[in-house]
């Protein structure tokens, strides 16, 4: 082991950032290994905390040990403060509750200890427009941002946050208000719990005032029209359906779905921007990674690409690119496109043989998926071969002295199976040879 001089802390950070990178990026199983326990005893012979060392690289210590995070973990607000501002950096906006909660273990109960979302935001000074619909109104949930943005691109005439109730309830806001032509007018609260919600204090005390403000409706005779949460929990198009039952009859109108671009968070991802996240994980330029292969921090990516498309083969279809359910993708436009591709690059297109000897596939991910995909639309390579070079000699396109070479070997039957050939397959080949002459 490289002697070092435990005193300068950046020398401390490189020795320790080092055995990090050289474990896989991982402190998991470290406990027996020698050099591990070296560092860990110098750490403490020189008075350096290994988790603020790690946290100082850009770690967080208990996640390099693969162990859930102690009991009060989040009780110190610097911890809380330093995590919202990590998630910030790398994804552009504030994270929500659940987020914290699914992406970091922090409870929501902490969340409210320390003062709640807004007084957090406040105290870090972010300013982001988070949930700013098109009217210009500042919505306190995503919930309420989907409804406002579907009635903002129906046309549907509305005000935010009236005061339904007199005294002694005069405080109370509704989240929407519509008023019929004959001045029948109709609250509109989103729910953001419900009983068989289980989230502990914060749920049953929202459901606690839920109540109560459901039976002053009751009381005063005004009408109510009630969302509740797990109208949201579905795909945009679905949350869309279900707006529409509940508000075309009362609204006496039929609404429409508006694309799910008006409808998604903001401060998330936009949608190429989420699809070049999730393409990161691929093994090529245009398969999608299996569901299998996003791990618990990255999930919420292939969560939200259903949730605005629908289903991932439509996500799929909308950036051209495959699911590995490959075989509903193939057909003869995009494996004549594939070849096109090949062509264009290597001037020729290389046998069937050439590409699994040579292993082309693992040199160049045009490769991949091609020899069984014209297989599959075509029986076999030549024939997929054969109507791609008929379409270069119709649409005027250049086929080089490889090319010709492979047409020749074909008509001849020299190096081809001849129980692979057929006398169509010859004549297809004659015939492009006289155009190409």
């Amino acid at each position: 082991m490289n002697k070092i001089d435990w005193t300068d802390k950046n020398a401390v950070l490189q020795k320790l950032n080092n055995y990090i990178k050289s474990n896989n990026d991982t402190l998991v199983d470290s406990g027996s290994n020698q050099e591990w326990r070296h560092i860990l005893d110098y750490c403490n012979k020189f008075n350096y905390d290994i988790k603020k060392l790690c946290s100082d690289l850009g770690y967080d210590y208990w996640k390099l040990k693969g162990k859930k995070l102690p009991i009060n973990y989040y009780k110190d607000y610097s911890v809380l403060k330093n995590t919202i501002l990590n998630f910030i950096k790398e994804y552009g906006y504030f994270t929500q509750i659940s987020e914290l909660k699914n992406n970091y273990n922090v409870p929501p109960t902490v969340i409210q200890k320390h003062g709640g979302i807004e007084k957090i935001k406040n105290d870090i000074g972010y300013v982001g427009n988070d949930l700013v619909d098109e009217s210009g109104f500042r919505n306190r949930s995503h919930y309420e941002y989907i409804v406002a943005q579907f009635l903002i691109h129906n046309n549907i005439p509305y005000k935010r946050e009236q005061h339904p109730f007199p005294k002694p309830y005069q405080n109370l806001r509704s989240d929407f208000m519509f008023e019929e032509s004959n001045g029948n007018v109709w609250h509109l609260e989103v729910w953001g719990y419900r009983e068989s919600d289980v989230d502990g204090k914060r749920s049953q005390e929202y459901c606690k005032n839920k109540e109560q403000k459901i039976d002053l409706y009751n009381r005063y005779g005004i009408n109510l029209i009630s969302i509740e949460n797990n109208v949201f929990e579905n795909t945009f198009n679905d949350i869309q359906k279900k707006l529409s039952n509940i508000l075309s009859p009362i609204l006496k109108i039929n609404l429409k779905p508006v694309p799910h671009e008006f409808l998604i968070n903001p401060n998330k991802l936009a949608d190429d921007d989420l699809f070049a996240e999730i393409m990161k994980l691929s093994q090529d330029d245009f398969t999608l990674p299996s569901e299998s292969e996003f791990t618990s921090d990255n999930k919420n990516l292939f969560y939200e690409a259903l949730r605005r498309f629908g289903n991932y083969t439509n996500f799929a279809k909308h950036y051209g690119v495959v699911t590995n359910n490959k075989h509903k993708y193939w057909n003869e436009e995009n494996v004549q496109n594939r070849l096109l591709s090949i062509h264009e690059k290597y001037k020729y297109l290389p046998t069937s043989i050439e590409i699994r000897n040579n292993k082309l596939s693992k040199q160049d991910k045009l490769f991949i998926g091609i020899v069984d995909a014209t297989k599959t639309v075509y029986k076999n390579t030549i024939k997929a071969y054969l109507t791609f070079y008929e379409s270069c000699v119709k649409n005027g396109r250049n086929l080089g002295a490889k090319d010709v070479e492979y047409l020749t070997n074909l008509y001849n039957l020299k190096y081809f199976r001849k129980d692979k050939v057929s006398q169509d397959d010859r004549d297809r080949a004659y015939n492009i040879l006289l155009k190409i002459n």
